[in-house]
């Protein structure tokens, strides 16, 4: 008797510790996206692709792409728009590309809106079928001044949107929170009045200055969303510079291991049009951690609102051969780090421009 009880017991602890994992379509990573068994013809006509355009992919392919166990694009709801019933198009040139994941932007609100939600369904589905993973953007600044109330609702939204899906294919993969303290300056669009604390990079470092609140607040909301959502996959974005003024002493938080203490992996944002200095800004952070697979590098490839190139801090306007020589060149650097996990391109909508 006490055997049938003990088996009973541990079948039943089993499906309760599974049940969280079940709101998500799947936690273990995917086969690479060029692996998709649909022949190279078929996917290239369903891509809508020019033959400049596949050799170019091909170039892409081989330079960054095949090289990282992520690759990730991000998308918005501009990009949704552009390719409305067209999402079949949108997820087969990610494929070509063999983008792996994306990161989805959008108003946490309206997933509670019924058509804005399956707008969402056949996009994460188009995505799905070709074995990308698409990641839920926690993005709202007002997080940082309702810390744990409003994360824990922008999350119990993402999975109400899980458990209300049809099926397997339309689903979340993960959480990634867009969020960085050094966002919050005095003259940032994403300020808001409820937020007490404003970063400077003149004045305010210092233990208990603006800055090193704002960071503890980031962990505040970090430990709240893991609270929230323990078994899925969860991001972290961060700044370069966070690891290096953290261990200089300037913050009292912010090295690379103590975000890995409450997430799964970062995205180190190293915003330059110049490979040398992405390199420069990325290394730290690489070698500072021995947790594999841990780090993703973005990049921008975004343009302004009005189409024109951001050439600081984005390669958008360097040209597809430049852009992937550019991260050739710095993959080769950090690839052979065990914490090094890919790239991402923020935005897909860049990206393409440059590719087409």
């Amino acid at each position: 008797m006490s055997k049938i009880f003990s088996l009973s017991f541990c079948m039943i602890l089993l499906c309760v510790l599974t049940s969280s994992c079940s709101l998500f379509k799947d936690n273990s990573k995917p086969e690479h996206a060029v692996t998709a068994t649909q022949p190279e013809g078929d996917i290239n006509k369903e891509a809508e692709l020019s033959p400049k355009m596949v050799s170019s992919a091909a170039l892409f392919k081989k330079s960054v792409s095949s090289k990282c166990s992520e690759c990730a694009v991000y998308m918005n709801e501009r990009l949704y728009k552009i390719y409305e019933k067209r999402e079949n198009v949108l997820a087969a040139r990610c494929s070509v590309l063999g983008i792996t994941d994306v990161y989805l932007y959008f108003n946490n609100k309206d997933l509670k809106d019924k058509e804005f939600s399956l707008k969402l369904r056949t996009i994460i589905s188009a995505l799905h079928s070709k074995k990308i993973r698409c990641h839920a953007m926690l993005h709202d600044p007002a997080i940082y001044a309702d810390d744990r109330k409003k994360t824990a609702e922008e999350i119990k939204n993402v999975l109400a949107f899980n458990e209300k899906s049809g099926g397997s294919t339309d689903k979340f993969d993960g959480l990634f929170i867009n969020i960085q303290p050094h966002e919050f300056s005095r003259d940032a669009q994403i300020y808001k009045s409820g937020i007490m604390y404003k970063w400077n990079s003149d004045t305010s470092y210092g233990l208990g200055k603006d800055n090193d609140l704002l960071m503890k607040q980031a962990f505040v909301v970090l430990e709240e969303a893991r609270k929230c959502a323990p078994s899925v996959e969860l991001g972290q974005k961060v700044a370069w510079f966070y690891d290096s003024d953290a261990g200089s002493g300037k913050l009292s938080l912010g090295k690379t291991d103590d975000f890995l203490k409450h997430c799964d992996y970062l995205m180190v944002s190293a915003y330059s049009s110049e490979w040398r200095d992405i390199l420069e800004y990325i290394l730290p952070n690489i070698r500072h951690t021995e947790k594999k697979n841990s780090i993703l590098l973005a990049v921008k490839t975004s343009v302004n609102i009005n189409g024109g190139d951001i050439r600081e801090v984005s390669l958008s306007w360097k040209g597809w051969f430049r852009i992937c020589k550019d991260m050739e060149n710095v993959i080769k650097n950090i690839g052979k780090y065990p914490s090094f996990r890919g790239v991402v391109f923020q935005d897909y909508e860049g990206l393409e421009k440059a590719w087409e």
